[in-house]
């Protein structure tokens, strides 16, 4: 959901800053991106739902429980130490013709 929200963040606000694709949907690109958001969106939410009403501890579905620490550990990782050190996408592609600058 971050990867296709970003890219259509990007062609709805910002169209200058994406590189030239070889492959495009063309107008459809756009209402394929959102449709995709909804779909993922409403699988996400029904993916941390137990199997029963009142479950025991054996029937729940710990799958939020997981996610919920991997995401606080993932965002204390980058908090302390990875955004020191993450440098970001390549911003020009050499080669192409097509680089960002």
């Amino acid at each position: 959901m971050f990867s296709i929200g970003s890219i259509l963040y990007r062609r709805l606000f910002e169209p200058g800053t994406l590189p030239h694709a070889r492959w495009s949907l063309g107008k459809l690109g756009i209402p394929c991106n959102i449709a995709a958001i909804i779909y993922v969106a409403y699988a996400f939410f029904w993916a941390f739902w137990p199997q029963t009403y009142k479950p025991s501890a054996g029937d729940f579905n710990w799958a939020v429980v997981l996610f919920g620490v991997v995401t606080i550990l993932s965002g204390l990782f980058y908090v302390v130490s990875a955004r020191h050190i993450y440098k970001g996408p390549v911003m020009l592609v050499e080669g192409r013709g097509h680089g960002l600058q």
